[in-house]
C-alpha cells in the first residue's frame, strides 16, 4: 500500500496493530536486513514521530499557528519555558519539525495531548476564549504550508476524518484503504483555520556548557555551577542505537563552537554535509570504534532541548 503526501488517518479497534503500524512506518527510515519484516516497510528519510513531552524545555520557538497569546499575556510567537505542558511541548515539537523540513510527522493520539488534535463543537462554545486551535481545524493547511505529510493515529473521535486524503483502518494486523467509505458516510470539509510556517531561529550558543558525554542512551550535559541534565534520548524514536548518542554528543562539542549564526535547517545541512565528507572523523580526532550514523535533523532535536540554548528569531521559514 503506497500512502501520499497528505492528511492520512489511521483507525481501528483496540490491540488490531494501529500503533505498531505507526512504529514500523518511523523505523522505515532505516534499511532492515532480509527476513525481519520491516525491511516491507519505506519511508522518507525526515520521518519522525511527535509527541507530547510534559516538561520539555523549549527555547524561543514560534508554536503562534497552534496556541495563541497565553495567560498573563505571554506570547507564543517567542515561546520559551523550562517546563512544558503537554500541549505547550507537542506545539514546540512539530513546529521545530517543520523548521528542519520534516517530510512526514506521525502523530498516536495515546502520547499525544488531545486537546492539540481536536475539540468538539460544545467545547468550542463552552470555552471560546482556548487559545488553543488543534490541528483538526488546520490540517489540510498545515500540510500545503508545511510541506510535510501527516499520518494521525485516531479512534476516539472523527474530527479528522472529513479532512484526510486517506483513511485506512487496521483490523487484526491488516490495513485496509477505507476512504470511500469515510467519504460517502461523512463527506468532506474545509479546515476552518490557516496555518503558518513559524519563525526561523538562529543558533547562538550554548551558554555555560562544560562538558557533554553519552551515557548508553542517555545525553549528559554538566554546566558551569554544578547544574546537570541528562536527556534521555529514546524519547526519539528516530534514535536506536547507543553508538548514535555517542556520535550527538561529538557533533554538540562542535556545534558550540562553529554553529553560531546558522538556522535550525542549516545546522541539519552542516552536520550530514560533514559527515557525508569526512565520516565520523569530522567531529573526532581520534575516532572511536563504536559510533552510530546519525542524521543532523537529530542532533539538532537535541540542541532543541538543552538548558541554556540561545537562539534568535529571524523571519517566517520561506
Amino acid at each position: 500500500m503506497a500512502i501520499p503526501l497528505g492528511v492520512v488517518v489511521v483507525t481501528g479497534g483496540g490491540y488490531h496493530g494501529k500503533s505498531t503500524l505507526l512504529e514500523a512506518i518511523q523505523r522505515g527510515v532505516y534499511n532492515h536486513i532480509r527476513g525481519d519484516g520491516r525491511e516491507f516497510v519505506v519511508s522518507r528519510r525526515l520521518t519522525v514521530a511527535v509527541a507530547a513531552e510534559d516538561g520539555r524545555i523549549v527555547n524561543r520557538v514560534d508554536i503562534s499557528s497552534f496556541i495563541s497569546e497565553l495567560p498573563g499575556a505571554k506570547t507564543t510567537v517567542e515561546f520559551s519555558t523550562l517546563d512544558a505542558s503537554g500541549s505547550t511541548s507537542m506545539a514546540a515539537s512539530i513546529s521545530e519539525a517543520v523548521e528542519l523540513g520534516a517530510e512526514l510527522i506521525l502523530i498516536d493520539e495515546d502520547n499525544s495531548a488531545t486537546n492539540l488534535l481536536f475539540k468538539d463543537e460544545f467545547m468550542e462554545v463552552l470555552i471560546p476564549w482556548d487559545p488553543i486551535k488543534p490541528l483538526s481545524l488546520q490540517a489540510r493547511s498545515f500540510v500545503k504550508s508545511s510541506g510535510a505529510g501527516l499520518i494521525v493515529i485516531s479512534s476516539s473521535s472523527s474530527a479528522l476524518l472529513c479532512l484526510a486524503n486517506r483513511v485506512v483502518r487496521m483490523r487484526s494486523f491488516v490495513p485496509e484503504d477505507v476512504t470511500t467509505e469515510v467519504r460517502r458516510a461523512l463527506g468532506t470539509c474545509s479546515d476552518k483555520a490557516t496555518y503558518r510556517r513559524p519563525r526561523r531561529r538562529l543558533f547562538q550558543g550554548v551558554r555555560g556548557v562544560r562538558r557533554v558525554r553519552a551515557r548508553g542512551f542517555r545525553l549528559v550535559v554538566e554546566y558551569s555551577g554544578g547544574t546537570i541534565l541528562e536527556l534521555d534520548l529514546r524519547r526519539n524514536p528516530r534514535i536506536v542505537e547507543e553508538g548514535q548518542v555517542r556520535l550527538i554528543a561529538g557533533v554538540l562539542r562542535t556545534l558550540m563552537r562553529v554553529g553560531r549564526g546558522m538556522s535550525c535547517g542549516e545546522l541539519r545541512e552542516f552536520v550530514n554535509r560533514e559527515l557525508y565528507k569526512k565520516s565520523f572523523a569530522a567531529f573526532f580526532d581520534l575516532v572511536p570504534p563504536d559510533l552510530t550514523w546519525v542524521d543532523g535533523f537529530d542532533v539538532v532535536w537535541v540542541l532543541n532541548r538543552l538548558l541554556n540554548a540561545e537562539f534568535t528569531q529571524a523571519s517566517r521559514s520561506p
